[in-house]
């Protein structure tokens, strides 16, 4: 991804309509998913666990079982995945060291800078609006109040950052999802994510002076980043919230996100809105039909 301009190669993409041939496909490569990083480091451990196509909760459940065999070690890769991410040369600095160099967080840093900055962004405002998207991770907001916080002169502005960060494959930005029509409403708050722990880390490294702070909003980031990666994703707030909803064909499925080892029945509240629901804990495990509960490392791991 640090290779080329990632801009230039989705904008330039876009205006080749029919004269890449009958058979021309383009192949997007983003940084590794934890499944993938599984793979990578541990293939023996791979080559033993299950995946799932869809969240079907029966297909889940087989999968995670078959997963939690391997828990201790799925565990401890996961906790490393959350400071390297998915980028390889980030990977190999990690295990070949035990720590990743100054220059590497620099080197990520300055590949979302510079492609800013070639589609005349300003990087001053670039680094105001990641301030204020590492402080509102996961939570939902608008523009408006975004550029407020952050001293941005217009929602406008925002609009059009946010917009060239998903596009580069930096944010995921998440709809609020209108279950009485079943469709998103764009107009109302949005959240936004980082699509992999790695550049979350680079920024929040550089703005905050925090090296690889793992927070309940990182996890939930990782979490709705890699649902993003297979379905269709939205959230939605009521006088509950649900951090994610997968939306497949007509069927909604809850996604409630809780990095924490005791769940009780209010922390459960969100997903009775919905027929289907799972949540993702720090290390509780509770298989069943309905609503189960899932330690992170093993969803991940088997989707």
């Amino acid at each position: 991804m640090t290779g080329s301009h990632s801009l230039d190669i989705k904008y330039r993409a876009e205006l080749l309509p029919g004269r890449r041939g009958k058979y021309g496909k383009d192949f997007l490569l983003l940084p590794l998913t934890f499944r993938e990083y599984i793979k990578l480091l541990k293939p023996e451990v791979y080559e033993k666990l299950k995946t799932i196509k869809n969240i079907s909760i029966n297909e889940l459940n087989a999968a995670i079982k078959s997963a939690n065999l391997f828990k201790d070690e799925l565990n401890i890769l996961f906790n490393q995945y959350l400071i390297t991410g998915g980028f390889p040369l980030v990977i190999n600095e990690f295990f070949d060291s035990g720590n990743i160099p100054d220059y590497v967080y620099e080197i990520y840093r300055k590949w979302v800078v510079g492609d800013m900055v070639k589609w005349d962004k300003s990087e001053k405002i670039l680094l105001q609006l990641m301030r204020g998207a590492i402080q509102k991770q996961s939570t939902p907001i608008s523009w408006d109040s975004l550029a407020k916080g952050v001293e941005i002169k217009s929602h406008k502005t925002v609009s059009s950052y946010v917009e060239a960060l998903e596009n580069m494959f930096v944010f995921v930005i998440l709809y609020f999802l209108d279950l009485s029509k079943k469709i998103p409403n764009y107009n109302k708050n949005k959240k936004i994510y980082f699509l992999d722990p790695f550049i979350f880390h680079s920024f929040n490294n550089a703005i905050f002076f925090k090296s690889n702070e793992i927070l309940p909003s990182l996890i939930e980031s990782v979490v709705v980043s890699h649902l993003n990666r297979k379905f269709q994703v939205f959230y939605w707030k009521n006088k509950r919230e649900v951090d994610a909803i997968i939306k497949i064909n007509e069927k909604e499925v809850g996604v409630e996100i809780k990095y924490q080892n005791k769940i009780s029945r209010d922390d459960m509240g969100g997903l009775y809105h919905f027929k289907d629901g799972i949540m993702i804990t720090k290390d509780f495990l509770e298989i069943k039909k309905k609503y189960p509960c899932y330690p992170v490392y093993l969803f991940l791991a088997v989707i």
